[in-house]
């Protein structure tokens, strides 16, 4: 019995602990449920990786057939990635979205020893203002 509010109280902590990098990931997780897809754009910026990954997969050279500003990473994985799931709408969401929000955590984490809790919800705000809910095309 002894036992129980120890391991009550490590939750309790960790749970205080995590506070902000949990609100980011509800926060984000909630506002792709509730857009639903709409700011997926296949005409703009978004489409050119959508089409450049199929068309890789379909046999074509990287700069040699197509050219790409970036370097070769992106789209030789966009392209093995996309192939098993074929290319669907579904998976271009997931691809962009998971190392979106993993690139957020990552920042969160990192200002651990330089930001208070309230600084990094402060942070959680401006990721999510400046990357979800800006008024763009292509966004909520």
């Amino acid at each position: 019995m002894s036992e129980q509010p120890g391991r009550a109280r490590r939750a309790l902590e960790w749970l205080r602990d995590w506070s902000v990098e949990l609100t980011f990931l509800a926060a984000t997780t909630a506002a792709g449920i509730w857009a639903g897809g709409r700011w997926l754009d296949t005409t703009g910026d978004p489409g050119v990786w959508l089409s450049f990954a199929q068309l890789m997969a379909q046999g074509e050279q990287l700069y040699r057939d197509l050219y790409i500003q970036y370097g070769p990473l992106s789209p030789l994985l966009f392209s093995a990635t996309g192939k098993p799931f074929e290319f669907s709408l579904t998976w271009y969401l997931l691809a962009n979205w998971i190392p979106a929000i993993v690139a957020g955590l990552l920042l969160l984490v990192a200002a651990r020893p330089f930001l208070f809790r309230a600084e990094r919800l402060a942070l959680v705000g401006l990721i999510i203002g400046l990357s979800v809910l800006a008024p763009r095309p292509a966004r909520m």
